[in-house]
């Protein structure tokens, strides 16, 4: 953090001639910094940590295009999550769930006066026949022209001996005799979605791979996702986590398909029964489905949190 003190002494404002001063420096380090002043956002709340230091949050969870504009600057901490993947869809087998939207944090992020880009990526949806999943929207902070925080949309689940799709985080494998691989996560964003073995495999998530199926009626959980409570504190994803990817169909309950990981990702459904989406502004992956033609669960959309 910049210091807001001198010799112990708390500055809370400095004036010359009357002028408002942003920002003190002596021999090139910074002394004094009236802070970053920023507008945009779905909403702006305020958090205080554990250590009692105090930020304001600006959230963005509308899906498209948004801006953020800065009148004041300094460093700010950037959370960016992708969209998640959806559950692969098939009427022959059970299905992977989707991987998680690729996630970064970055931390100390200079930003100057002037309108930064923000993209937020929505969920795959899922196909309207026989496929493996679609993938998640991309979400991006745009620092400049040349530099961005970009991540990848999670891969959507396979389906039957067909492996999930590449991604953020990887959609999981298909069920089926001779199963699949689950999907290929990107390092840095998120990991790999789980392997088949006869039922639907979870798709990766933010925090760990999806896990592979167990058997005809025991579908992979997905991989769960990351905890940011102590950054942006409950309000936000699934009580503070993000990017859990989805469980994978099974035929019957018992043992049953697989659990979404923690921080949106939805659980896999039985024979029957239409697929769960993953949470909204979480990017959570969508669950898988199982020997009937109906929608697998759609990815949950992305979120972008900038704090300062």
């Amino acid at each position: 953090m910049i210091p807001t003190s001198i010799d112990g002494t708390d500055i809370t404002g400095a004036t010359i001639d009357g002028t408002d001063v942003q920002e003190i420096t002596v021999d090139g380090d910074v002394v004094f910094s009236a802070g970053v002043s920023a507008t945009g956002g779905t909403s702006v709340t305020t958090f205080t940590d554990a250590s009692g230091q105090q930020y304001q949050i600006h959230a963005f969870e509308n899906v498209g295009n948004d801006t953020f504009t800065v009148t004041a600057g300094g460093e700010v901490d950037v959370l960016v999550v992708a969209g998640g993947g959806s559950g692969g869809r098939s009427s022959i087998n059970e299905t992977g769930g989707g991987g998680a939207g690729g996630l970064i944090f970055q931390e100390n992020v200079n930003v100057t006066p002037k309108t930064y880009s923000i993209v937020v990526g929505d969920g795959g949806v899922s196909p309207s026949d026989r496929t493996r999943g679609n993938q998640g929207g991309n979400s991006i902070f745009a620092q400049n022209d040349f530099a961005e925080i970009e991540t990848t949309g999670g891969g959507g689940g396979g389906i039957e001996d067909t492996g999930g799709r590449d991604g953020g985080s990887g959609g999981g494998a298909g069920g089926g005799a001779s199963g699949g691989s689950g999907g290929s996560g990107i390092a840095g964003q998120g990991n790999d979605g789980g392997s088949g073995n006869n039922a639907g495999s979870g798709g990766g998530g933010a925090g760990e791979n999806g896990f592979a199926s167990g058997g005809n009626d025991d579908g992979g959980d997905g991989g769960d996702g990351l905890d940011f409570t102590e950054e942006f504190g409950t309000q936000f994803g699934e009580n503070g986590f993000f990017a859990g990817g989805g469980g994978g169909g099974a035929n019957q309950t018992t043992p049953g398909p697989g659990t979404g990981g923690v921080g949106g990702g939805a659980d896999g459904v039985v024979t029957g029964q239409t697929g769960i989406d993953g949470q909204n502004n979480t990017g959570g992956g969508g669950g898988g489905i199982s020997r009937t033609n109906v929608p697998a669960g759609n990815g949950g959309s992305g979120i972008v949190l900038i704090r300062y």
